[in-house]
């Protein structure tokens, strides 16, 4: 070995401590703004939580009628009871044939997508209901899932000049791989108010940052993470199990237990 490789192996093991040090001091700086977020919000989400154990108590006495459970279930029904009707139409009512067949087609289409059972919007709006008028906070999130297909791909390359015996220009075949989009669709994504961490501002124009807490389990957790010490680092401790399954599947719990993780 020699002394150039030596160098060479010393700047990479230098580049790679300056990146894992990076790393490291953006994590730290991270993990410092979401417990300065919750403790800045600790109040609100005490009162969120007293508030919560008054709409549905624990144990209650057989003559008593809790009126916050009735004023919120009256105030649910009027501000949500039934799905939108989409209207998709031109801003001007113009002459134009090709822009009316446009929009009755989006019109369809997302009356379509709104009532199909994958969608949940009917179920998930009634609980975003019900967050706001409690808690007083709501939000669900749309993501975006494409699926591609990779596939072979023959292409033809012309020569930029011509041949000297013959004067003509000579193609050149050659194959290429690449993915096209096979299905997408739009997933609703519910997030509930105690996962939901902002940044500090008095306005939502000024929030400088979201994010959100994420129960996963072990495999999710490797799915959405590359680095593997992540996921054998992160402490499996919270129970997705009910009583029921608990009692009736001892055996597996550890497995389903859950991992926080918060998603800038």
């Amino acid at each position: 070995m020699e002394v150039n490789d030596v160098m060479d192996i010393g700047e990479v093991v230098q580049d790679s401590i300056e990146e894992l040090r990076s790393k490291v001091d953006e994590a730290r700086l991270w993990k410092l703004e979401i417990t300065q977020a919750l403790a800045r919000e600790q109040k609100w989400r005490t009162e969120a939580i007293r508030a919560y154990s008054v709409y549905t108590p624990e144990s209650q006495n057989s003559n008593a009628f809790n009126i916050f459970w009735s004023n919120t279930e009256t105030l649910s029904q009027a501000v949500f009871n039934s799905l939108p009707s989409p209207v998709v139409k031109r801003r001007y009512d113009d002459a134009d044939p090709i822009g009316k067949a446009a929009a009755i087609t989006l019109q369809r289409a997302i009356a379509f997508s709104i009532n199909t059972p994958t969608c949940n919007l009917k179920e998930i709006g009634k609980k975003d209901v019900l967050s706001m008028l409690i808690p007083g906070r709501a939000l669900s999130r749309l993501r975006y899932i494409p699926i591609t297909v990779e596939e072979d791909c023959v292409a033809e390359e012309r020569s930029e000049s011509p041949k000297e015996s013959t004067n003509e220009y000579f193609s050149m075949e050659h194959s290429e791989n690449f993915l096209r989009l096979d299905w997408e669709q739009i997933q609703i994504d519910r997030v509930q108010w105690d996962d939901l961490i902002l940044g500090p501002a008095k306005t939502w124009e000024d929030v400088p940052w979201i994010g959100f807490r994420l129960k996963l389990k072990k495999k999710a957790v490797e799915e959405y993470f590359e680095n593997g010490n992540i996921t054998k680092n992160l402490p499996y401790n919270l129970s997705i199990l009910s009583d029921t399954e608990k009692d009736s599947n001892s055996e597996n719990e550890r497995e389903k237990q859950s991992g926080k993780v918060t998603e800038i």
